[in-house]
């Protein structure tokens, strides 16, 4: 497996100690081929496929201390 991650997001801080925020990305993962082993003996498969997911993010951050 190949895995890839692409994520942009930022921070608005209100106060010095307290900010909003938000995220957006892509997670993937790409198959490039597979092993199997069955009764002592090895075997590459040829296989491939993918796996793609979006997602969002809103969050929160609070700061302590100075």
């Amino acid at each position: 497996m190949v895995p890839v991650m692409l994520g942009f997001g930022g921070d608005y801080f209100l106060s010095r100690n307290f900010a909003l925020g938000a995220e957006a990305g892509l997670q993937a993962a790409f198959i490039t081929g597979v092993d199997t082993e069955s009764g002592g003996t090895s075997q590459s498969v040829d296989a491939s496929g993918n796996m793609q997911f979006a997602y969002g993010v809103l969050r929160a951050t609070l700061v302590l201390g100075d």
